[in-house]
């Protein structure tokens, strides 16, 4: 009893992945004094669906891989807004990810968390951070406070927390409608139409609407999602699973499980994620892919850079800004200035005519191993080769291969962004390279709006 009042308290915000596996790392340390705070049941922990996971982040150890619920993912077929082009994309065995049942890795991860020595508590909703002398000290869960030394938001998409953050330290870094993903899935029964050459279709700007939806041959299941920055109604489903099942005769009439709708963040990381006593991870700090969501993979590294930076903080050491900044630059060095490239290649892609988006991939112009390397979390890095196929694939439509070349520039541009991340916490410093990236975003994006 004595050793657990000697150690720093850690609360945790929300038991997604992200809150699960730091909640596991700092535990196994035997460090702290950890305790998870989930606004659901147990009963009702994560969601019934399946997501992609890069493989390398079981197999480097990053996160415990569970024994079941799991499956190797087919390549992805991307197809035009008019059904005419179908793009399939090259999977090598080094990248063939994981299709993970999120319900089985969300109860894997809480078995070991527990067995770690981690409180957990369910039924526990935060609505506001406590701040005291400039510093996070506590949150306030279920009407009530509880201090802690820090606190890890990992409460998703729509937290209160990160609102709260926001207000107190004045930061004008926030998520705005067109970063949002709303996200319709659903699995059906699979009629006995013959299987297709393509079983992992995804629609591009499907129906001419600014998202994408996919339809997945899963043999036992069709697995269905149908999203767009727009709020999606009952009628628009109607409207998409009609349009879906014309060139799926696979797709079934009846849900199997699911058909439930998700907000999904879409943008690179928040520019801000830490302040003294509280640090984002996971969806709350928008760490997913931005060109088709996928997040897990991200918050599994995130969890592992923030445990090796906070067991870096002294012991008569308060978590800092200044000392947790250290984990924002680590994240945008491995994989979030990657992000800010795809998310101007998709901010471009949804604001461009889908005739035009036809024209490109028509002309030769957009390639499998592109989409290959977008899909993966990764940008674009062009050799001599590649640009040489562009070339002469595009020399009879020059206005198409300029414009496809300044988006190119743009994204390699967006990445070296990324990389200049201020290495030391400087308010001053950390907005005006904040300023850079939205400036760059405007260009393609005039939704986007500059931060005075």
């Amino acid at each position: 009893m004595e050793e657990n009042k000697a150690k720093r308290e850690i609360i945790i915000i929300g038991a997604g992945v992200a809150g699960l596996m730091i909640t596991l790392k700092l535990a196994q340390s035997k460090k702290f004094a950890i305790t998870l705070f989930e606004s659901g049941t147990r009963e009702h922990l994560s969601y019934d669906w399946s997501d992609d996971v890069e493989r390398g982040v079981f197999s480097t150890g990053l996160a415990p891989l569970p024994p079941k619920g799991h499956a190797d993912k087919l390549p992805w077929t991307f197809v035009t807004p008019n059904n005419e082009f179908y793009i399939q994309v090259p999977q090598s065995p080094e990248h063939t990810d994981y299709s993970i049942d999120r319900k089985t890795f969300s109860y894997h991860l809480l078995d070991q968390v527990i067995l770690a020595g981690a409180n957990v508590v369910f039924g526990a909703t935060a609505s506001e951070l406590i701040l005291a002398d400039g510093m996070i000290t506590g949150a306030i869960i279920n009407g009530s406070e509880y201090f802690a030394d820090l606190v890890i938001d990992c409460s998703g998409i729509n937290s209160k927390l990160r609102s709260s953050f926001v207000r107190k330290f004045s930061i004008d870094d926030v998520p705005i409608a067109s970063e949002i993903f709303y996200a319709y899935r659903a699995y059906f029964d699979r009629t006995n139409a013959v299987a297709e050459t393509y079983t992992n279709k995804a629609y591009l700007r499907h129906m001419a609407h600014s998202g994408i939806s996919w339809c997945i041959d899963r043999r036992d299941s069709v697995d269905v999602l149908i999203g767009t920055t727009k709020k999606i109604t009952d009628e628009y489903i109607t409207t998409a699973l009609c349009d879906l099942r014309k060139n799926n005769p696979c797709l079934g009439e009846n849900i199997l499980h699911g058909g439930i709708i998700k907000q999904i963040p879409i943008r690179y990381p928040l520019t801000q994620i830490v302040a003294n006593g509280y640090v984002m991870i996971g969806d709350v700090a928008f760490m997913t892919i931005p060109m088709l969501g996928s997040g897990i993979a991200s918050s599994i590294k995130a969890s592992d850079i923030l445990c090796r930076v906070i067991l870096s903080i002294n012991d008569n050491d308060k978590f800092t800004a200044e000392l947790l900044w250290k984990y924002q630059v680590s994240v945008f060095k491995l994989f979030g200035a990657d992000h800010i490239a795809i998310d101007y290649m998709k901010r471009w892609m949804l604001s461009i005519e889908p005739k035009t988006l036809n024209k490109i991939v028509a002309a030769g112009l957009l390639l499998d191993s592109d989409l290959a390397v977008i899909s993966r979390g990764e940008r674009l890095k062009l050799n001599s080769l590649d640009k040489l196929k562009r070339f002469l694939a595009g020399y009879k439509h020059p206005k198409l291969l300029l414009k496809l070349n300044k988006v190119l520039t743009s994204m390699n541009l967006g990445y070296k962004l990324g990389l200049s991340i201020p290495e030391k916490y400087d308010r001053v410093a950390i907005k005006q390279w904040r300023l850079k990236i939205r400036k760059l975003l405007i260009g393609v994006d005039p939704t986007l709006t500059n931060i005075s």
